[in-house]
């Protein structure tokens, strides 16, 4: 079987996607080494992009680092070469989790609760298993961990309980909460659920 080659072509930052379910996290100082390195060397690897909605799904990092770097610089953000798959939305969770497994670090509670939600949809097949880089058991095991404790209903278990959790109407309503919270978290340096108690005690 010969190698499918994909020709990049050059798109507008305008017109791409961030997605918030990327579990990728890269620290302050990789950061900051990825923006030295595209000033010097400029950008050399492609984004990945879905095609329709041109989702990123891969190259988040690489974006914001561009952004970055022309607003400190004040200068107007380029076209970036990309290649654009025409896919659909699971097979490019799958990518986005195949190429930051083979590249990347992850967020393991942000990868357990994507993998749970590819997982819900239907159970993965063998070839997706195959192109994820991971097991069955460690995808098992990485979904396990991203659930928060049982509490039912039992009161009392409730109120030893440190963890909450909460039921949307969509998956789109949870990671937008989701990324909001998470940005919270970064700029304020406190815990998920004491940011969300005062802003209800706020409300009240």
């Amino acid at each position: 079987m010969s190698i499918v080659v994909h020709k990049s072509v050059l798109v507008a930052t305008s017109k791409m996607q961030p997605q918030v379910y990327n579990p990728r996290r890269i620290t302050k100082r990789k950061f900051n080494g990825l923006k030295r390195s595209i000033r010097k060397n400029g950008f050399v690897e492609p984004l990945v992009l879905q095609k329709g909605t041109f989702a990123i799904i891969g190259g988040h990092q690489r974006l914001k680092a561009v952004v970055e770097i022309c607003k400190e610089d004040k200068t107007r953000v380029p076209k970036l070469p990309c290649v654009v798959l025409d896919i659909d939305t699971r097979a490019a969770k799958l990518l986005n989790i195949a190429l930051n497994n083979l590249t990347g670090e992850f967020e393991y509670s942000m990868l357990g609760q994507l993998l749970q939600d590819i997982q819900t949809e239907r159970a993965f097949d063998p070839d997706e298993i195959a192109v994820s880089g991971y097991t069955q058991a460690e995808i098992d095991k990485m979904v396990a961990k991203a659930q928060p404790p049982d509490t039912g209903d039992d009161l009392a278990a409730f109120a030893r309980s440190v963890t909450l959790q909460l039921k949307f109407d969509s998956v789109e309503e949870r990671d937008t909460v989701r990324a909001i919270l998470n940005e919270k978290v970064q700029k304020q340096g406190k815990k998920s659920g004491t940011i969300v108690h005062g802003l209800l005690r706020r409300k009240r």
